[in-house]
Order: C-alpha cells, then sequence, then structure tokens
C-alpha cells in the first residue's frame, strides 16, 4: 500500500477507537519513547531507537492534517 492518504485512514480506523486507543497506551508502556540511552549497552539503545521510531511513526500517521 502507498497510497498515504489510504494508509492513514486505515492507522486512523484502528486506533481512532476505544480498542485502539488502549492498544496505543499499551505500545507507550511497552516502548517508552523517552527511555532511549542505555548506558555502556550500544546494542540495547538501538533496540530502544527502533522500538521509539515505530511508536513515533504511528503517532505522526494519527496526528497528521488532512489536506
Amino acid at each position: 500500500m502507498n497510497n498515504f492518504n489510504d494508509l492513514k485512514s486505515l492507522y486512523r480506523a484502528v486506533f481512532n477507537t476505544p480498542n485502539g486507543e488502549k492498544v496505543l497506551q499499551d505500545l507507550q508502556a511497552q516502548f517508552n519513547p523517552d527511555e532511549i540511552f542505555v548506558k555502556g549497552d550500544a546494542d540495547e539503545t538501538h533496540i530502544n531507537l527502533g522500538k521509539r521510531e515505530a511508536f513515533i511513526y504511528i503517532n505522526q500517521l494519527l496526528r497528521v492534517d488532512d489536506e
């Protein structure tokens, strides 16, 4: 799927529901975008960065303005 508006609509259909909001809250708890760096462990830091990117991607699709 490469149509941005279709993709945005799909994400909104999933996450803009009561259950979707609960899932999004769980994702934020599991993949805390504020806890990135692990002192002395570059691998774990990279893993956390990947989790953060996924969470931010979802949030950006939910918040982008309709044009």
